[in-house]
């Protein structure tokens, strides 16, 4: 499985001298996380400028990615700013598509959202401003008969929430844990408040559940919200990284990147193992 770490950007802008900015941007502040869309890499996102006069960036499909707030003038001084913005989405999306390296093998894992849903159109349950819903994350395993205290069976559980104002934050276990051991054939229950920020009709937050056999570190995944600064950024790049896992995190959401995209293999020591699971949350007014 291969882990993207860089996004293609296609610049459609009429003016020639704005788009030639822009791409100079891209091709020397991008980082490794966004580069000039071509042969090497396809069409992730669009910058455009709209009617009112202001930089809007797309996803492939010419639609605008929603919530990125304030609006940004389309001229000399703003380019720094949506270019800003695109290596802040780059990043974001590395820690929203990542996934197991081998889909095949047991996950261990269930998650489960009750409480409060209406279903609009027969598929996707949608969620209203201020509706409370339980999380519940199950360790599928059952306890071993011949060992009931067999540790490779227990878990550890981290909770990721990748939000609206395209920030990441760790939220379970909160305040400083790093993860919560779940045994085999148990349960644990989040309650989680769902709302709007202001000014939005809607928004989709996603929970993503990790599940370790080791100890590892995810606060590396952590970013703060769009056009934020992260005063933990400095402290958390001086740390130790102790593991391969934590190794990967860092890089997805490092300073810079020099590789399109990093190999993802599945460990071959049992207690090196790891899976993921998500779900999404669409909240609207």
């Amino acid at each position: 499985t291969d882990i993207r770490l860089q996004r293609g950007v296609l610049v459609d802008i009429a003016d020639a001298a704005l788009k030639q900015a822009v791409e100079t941007a891209i091709q020397t502040n991008g980082k490794g996380f966004v580069a000039l869309a071509g042969s090497d890499a396809p069409v992730d996102f669009q910058v455009a400028v709209n009617a009112a006069g202001e930089f809007e960036i797309q996803d492939a499909g010419d639609q605008p990615i929603p919530n990125l707030r304030p609006p940004v003038k389309a001229d000399a001084a703003g380019v720094g700013k949506v270019v800003q913005r695109l290596v802040h989405l780059s990043k974001y999306a590395n820690v929203r598509e990542l996934d197991v390296p081998d889909k095949s093998a047991p996950q261990n894992i269930e998650i489960a959202i009750s409480g409060a849903q209406s279903v609009t159109d027969g598929s996707a349950p949608t969620y209203r401003d201020g509706d409370r819903v339980k999380l519940t994350i199950t360790n599928t395993q059952q306890p071993n008969p011949a060992d009931p205290n067999d540790p490779g069976r227990v878990l550890n559980i981290t909770v990721m929430a990748l939000g609206s104002d395209w920030g990441i934050s760790q939220f379970y276990p909160d305040l400083a844990g790093t993860f919560e051991t779940l045994d085999p054939g148990g349960k644990v229950e989040k309650e989680i408040d769902l709302y709007l920020p202001e000014g939005y009709r809607e928004n989709t937050d996603i929970i993503k559940v990790f599940a370790t056999r080791a100890t590892t570190q995810f606060r590396w995944l952590e970013m703060p919200a769009l056009d934020q600064p992260d005063p933990l950024f400095e402290a958390k790049r001086k740390g130790m990284i102790a593991d391969p896992l934590a190794t990967l995190f860092a890089t997805m959401t490092g300073e810079a990147v020099k590789t399109r995209a990093l190999k993802l293999a599945a460990p071959r020591q049992p207690e090196r193992r790891w899976t993921v699971v998500q779900v999404e949350l669409l909240v609207k007014a």
